[in-house]
């Protein structure tokens, strides 16, 4: 390498570090908003369930949690521990099951912060929010979700990307989310299972109409797409489950298919 190309490579290395020392100067934490996309509701575990928020560095050696509540705007149904914030703090059920299981916003939003213990966070570490999707955790079904990032107590706010289910997303930010062409051919193949000649149990009846109101109050592509990915991560395992191992479905796969066909539906709506 010719000496100038290496002074100019350590140069701009030093100016990166500088930078990346100076973001975290005011703090040694990060702070972060998870806001509910899910209209309130009347019902334990209404909305997006948060087990923990996770941020590890891109090879995955270092993982730091939420350690503290910040605020707390959810819209708590019940005093159960269940349905308490402090819920979402440490490390998920699904790596100590000790952990206190989630916490339901039910239309609401909390702020967390993670201790970053002093260690240079740069924008490719990622944050992992980790919502009950119906497959690693065997109970429920994914729900969107609005992520935020700062790197001061009063702000300002930085929008990181939308979730559903269990989601990664970069510092940087996510980038423009689009369904590949694999994830598009499955949707459609979904799709194409629905009968509405089959009737549902009242129960999944009735969760497939509320789908269908709060839809149309979506108006953002970005939430639908991701929803849709993560419907069909839990489509494909309970039909797995059904498929391979003998479980019963009691309507489920028909009324999944019938949420993704309501999504797809919306999701054409806002792209027209």
């Amino acid at each position: 390498m010719r000496v100038h190309e290496f002074i100019t490579r350590f140069v701009i290395l030093l100016i990166s570090t500088l930078s990346l020392t100076a973001e975290g100067a005011d703090s040694n934490r990060l702070y972060v908003q998870i806001k509910d996309l899910v209209p309130e509701g009347d019902e334990i575990f209404t909305g997006a369930d948060i087990d923990a928020v996770e941020l590890s560095s891109p090879n995955g050696m270092v993982r730091l949690y939420a350690s503290d509540l910040i605020e707390n705007n959810s819209n708590s149904v019940t005093p159960d521990h269940a349905d308490q914030a402090s819920a979402l703090l440490g490390p998920p059920v699904l790596i100590s099951s000790e952990a206190p299981y989630v916490k339901s916003l039910n239309g609401g939003s909390v702020s967390v912060a993670i201790d970053t213990m002093g260690l240079q966070v740069s924008p490719d570490w990622n944050l992992t929010v980790y919502e009950v999707d119906g497959t690693l955790y065997a109970e429920g079904a994914p729900e969107p979700y609005q992520i935020a990032v700062s790197r001061d107590l009063g702000g300002p706010c930085r929008d990181l990307g939308i979730g559903s289910g269990i989601t990664r997303l970069a510092l940087a930010g996510q980038q423009n989310l689009q369904l590949s062409d694999q994830e598009t051919s499955s949707l459609s193949s979904i799709v194409s299972t629905v009968d509405h000649n089959i009737r549902l149990p009242e129960s999944l009846g009735t969760i497939v109409s509320a789908e269908e109101f709060r839809l149309h109050l979506a108006n953002s592509p970005q939430q639908i797409i991701a929803e849709l990915k993560a419907f069909l991560v839990y489509y494909e395992h309970h039909e797995h489950q059904v498929e391979e191992h003998g479980a019963t479905d009691n309507g489920g796969l028909q009324a999944t298919a019938r949420i993704m066909a309501l999504l797809a539906e919306r999701l054409e709506q806002l792209q027209k």
